[in-house]
């Protein structure tokens, strides 16, 4: 039986961090490491600032982001690609040194300039867009097309001729990337006509085998994986892939398939984005027990970021033990904690319980990713101001916040705090009422996680647990200003603008519910904003993910002056608060 392909995927910003990464892979018994964590392409997004649909597909990599084969390169950045493949071989030659091969992760087939298909109409495959979420249409190639195929290959061979990679796994259907006639795509089955014909079957195989002879070319033998078909498309073509292809995981030998666990991307550092580092031993753990248990199994485990010691620890700990009934799962985090922090470890298993019971609470308001990230981020809650009539802010008054708003179709549901990606997450009283309450269960939790945490500070290792402990604070005021905004939403949904203020209180004095309301939750979201402010003031970059320079802030990272956005959110908010009154009495 062939040895167990055993990847490990953890984000690194150089390569003395890639190589710290690739040392501790060797020493867990890895034999592949992921290289493909590359610079945001931001080329994409720059195409059309007005669309924020790339920003999804520039954040993974692709096979034309790292070699732009001959007939592409009057389209596609080849300065770009080039910097990326001198990454990628860069860390190729780390990987020699501690006896690991190298796996590419990305999405195919990803989508191409429209400028592409004008001039080869031929070459146009399915439309891969969201609809609801991209103001244009994107296509992917078409990978029926003989000249697309041969493009791929060009672009393996080349690559696996500077960096020998073996094991390549791709994302579809999905950020940016689609298969012709793929029942997954978000406009529905579509595709050229030319291909429309050709079986999923048919289709993915000479795919899977073309991207396989390309690192033949180079001599090598790759194993080449897409993710993201449905079932039943899988389930048609599985029997029939070569040695080395999967889709889904799985191969033609049930004893082949891969598992996985772990934090894949950055911003699914789960439920807590944009938070930094702030890591969840019991769900990890959790996921990593049956790793552990079955070395014969090809896996895939990935870590946020390469200090990720409280997890680095489980690897360790659990490697070969079986950990998988709750008893011992338990026990295998008693003795990580022992190891991170033997002086107080009875406090961080406190902490990361109350984490676990957080994450289930907020993971009950997913819808296309976690409610702290489409909303605080995406909706940019955190820094836009709450105000009744949004539509009529002028453009010094929202220059800040607006033009990173995940929002596609119209200025009015860009207005909208619960449109989330043009999806309605919450709504009405009873929407807002569930919503609230998991969130206020799950600010609960932080608060005692942080408390955890600042009591293990007191007992060694201030300055770590402290900063734990302020990533927790971030959190919970996140959780916040969550809460305000479905609260703020719920009463404009439920007030009708034409009626303007009316008298109908039993009281003359007391002033409508609503504004008495809105008051309220007007002055929470101030002082959260000020709390927040003061929390992030000269080290936002320790507690958050945010851009290093004013032209890399986009929809999934906050700008470097987000303390300065947060104040001016405030001033715009206290410029607007009396026309709280042009919607509701206030009588007194």
């Amino acid at each position: 039986m062939m040895e167990a392909k055993r990847i490990f995927n953890c984000p690194t910003e150089t390569l003395a961090e890639f190589e710290e990464a690739a040392k501790t892979a060797a020493s867990l018994g890895y034999t592949h490491m992921t290289v493909s964590d590359l610079p945001k392409s931001i080329w994409q997004w720059n195409r059309d600032r007005f669309d924020p649909y790339p920003n999804w597909g520039m954040m993974h990599a692709a096979l034309f982001k790292v070699y732009v084969p001959e007939k592409l390169r009057e389209y596609l950045p080849c300065d770009y690609a080039e910097k990326n493949l001198r990454i990628v071989a860069d860390r190729c030659a780390i990987l020699k040194k501690y006896g690991l091969k190298a796996a590419f992760h990305g999405c195919e087939p990803a989508w191409l300039p429209e400028e592409v298909y004008r001039d080869h109409p031929d070459w146009r495959g399915g439309r891969c867009d969201h609809p609801r979420r991209a103001r244009k249409a994107y296509f992917s190639p078409c990978i029926d097309n003989e000249e697309v195929l041969a493009m791929y290959r060009e672009a393996v061979a080349a690559i696996c001729r500077v960096a020998p990679i073996e094991n390549f796994t791709f994302m579809t259907n999905d950020s940016g990337g689609g298969i012709c006639w793929g029942i997954y795509l978000y406009p529905g089955q579509n595709g050229p006509a030319a291909c429309a014909h050709i079986s999923f079957k048919d289709r993915i195989t000479k795919f899977l085998s073309t991207l396989q002879a390309g690192a033949a070319d180079a001599g090598l033998r790759a194993d080449v994986a897409i993710n993201g078909p449905k079932p039943l498309e899988a389930a048609s073509a599985i029997p029939y892939l070569d040695d080395g292809q999967y889709i889904n995981g799985q191969g033609r030998e049930a004893a082949t398939n891969y598992m996985g666990c772990g934090l894949a991307d950055y911003f699914y550092s789960c439920n807590f984005y944009p938070v930094k580092g702030l890591q969840q031993p019991v769900s990890f753990a959790r996921g990593y027990a049956s790793v552990a248990a079955n070395p014969d199994r090809n896996c895939t485990v990935s870590l946020e970021r390469v200090d990720n010691d409280i997890c680095l620890a489980i690897m360790e700990l659990a490697e070969g033990g079986e950990n998988e009934t709750p008893a011992k799962l338990w026990g295998l985090l008693e003795k990580t904690a022992e190891k991170v922090a033997p002086y107080a470890p009875e406090y961080l298993l406190r902490a990361w319980e109350a984490i676990d019971r957080a994450v289930t609470q907020i993971a009950h308001l997913e819808a296309g990713g976690p409610i702290l990230m489409l909303g605080c981020l995406n909706q940019r809650w955190l820094n836009r101001p709450f105000v009744p009539f949004p539509m009529e802010l002028t453009e010094e008054e929202k220059c800040w916040w607006r033009p990173f708003i995940f929002q596609a179709n119209s200025e009015e549901t860009a207005c909208d705090l619960m449109n989330l990606q043009c999806y309605p997450l919450v709504r009405g009283h009873s929407g807002k009422y569930i919503a609230v309450h998991l969130i206020e269960g799950a600010i609960r939790d932080l608060a005692n996680a942080e408390s955890c945490y600042r009591a293990a500070a007191k007992a060694g290792d201030a300055e770590r647990w402290s900063l734990e402990a302020d990533r927790l604070y971030a959190c919970i005021l996140l959780c916040r200003n969550a809460v305000n905004a479905c609260r703020f939403q719920e009463i404009l949904d439920r007030t009708d603008y034409a009626l303007g203020p009316c008298e109908n209180d039993v009281w003359h004095t007391a002033p409508d519910e609503r504004l008495r309301d809105m008051q309220v939750i007007f002055r929470n979201e101030l002082d959260n904003t000020e709390e927040m402010a003061k929390l992030l003031e000269g080290r936002q970059s320790d507690i958050f993910y945010v851009a290093e320079c004013p032209e890399d802030e986009d929809i999934f990272l906050f700008g470097p002056d987000l303390v300065a956005q947060l104040r001016k959110k405030q001033n715009v908010m206290m410029d607007h608060y009396l026309e709280l009154q042009r919607l509701w009495a206030r009588h007194n």
